[in-house]
């Protein structure tokens, strides 16, 4: 893969970054999102501590696919690192994407006590890939917060061993990850489980 494709590819992370941005998603220092690297299979992946308001592709770095940083230590990758490489040991997954949103932190706040989040019957669950009518079911876990982060990513390999077509996760009081073969897939999976958020919430 060529720079010029790497350049590509980092603007489209960047602007589908600064769109959740305006829409209030990802606040701050908040979130965090990745791509595979298409040739070297290693993963491009948000700093840490960045603003996402003000992001740009100096602030995304490298790493292995075990989170080890290709770019010395003035620079460190973001704290959940190995949520997104636990992910990408399923070869299908090409960009991993997660929002720290308000709504989130609260549905699964609310639902914790149940551990999954289900959503049916609604037109905009068409938009997760391989789902091609509302007259469906999708679950969604939530997993309890922890800032041992490489346990998190075991409890949720464990999960999606169990569980291999689910197309996202909550963890309680914090956000969203979801995922995709590609990055336009990944940010409309996100967009589309956003939707969910806030729909459940309302229509509490």
């Amino acid at each position: 893969m060529n720079t010029f494709n790497i350049n590509e590819l980092s603007d489209q992370l960047i602007q589908a970054i600064k769109r959740f941005n305006l829409q209030g998603k990802n606040l701050a220092t908040s979130s965090n999102y990745s791509f595979r690297h298409p040739s070297t299979n290693q993963i491009i992946i948000t700093s840490s501590g960045i603003d996402k308001a003000s992001i740009s592709a100096q602030d995304l770095m490298t790493v292995t696919l075990e989170g080890k940083t290709l770019e010395g230590e003035n620079r460190s990758p973001s704290a959940e690192t190995l949520l997104h490489t636990q992910l990408y040991e399923n070869p299908a997954i090409g960009c991993v994407v997660h929002n720290h949103s308000l709504n989130s932190i609260i549905l699964s706040a609310h639902h914790f006590n149940q551990k999954i989040i289900e959503f049916e019957n609604l037109e905009i669950l068409k938009a997760f890939t391989g789902q091609s009518t509302h007259q469906t079911k999708l679950i969604f876990p939530i997993f309890e917060n922890t800032q041992d982060i490489a346990q998190l990513a075991g409890q949720v390999r464990d999960y999606l061993k169990i569980h291999p077509q689910t197309y996202g996760y909550y963890i309680h009081g914090h956000g969203i990850y979801s995922w995709g073969p590609n990055i336009p897939t990944a940010i409309r999976h996100l967009e589309a489980l956003e939707y969910l958020t806030d729909y459940k919430l309302q229509m509490r």
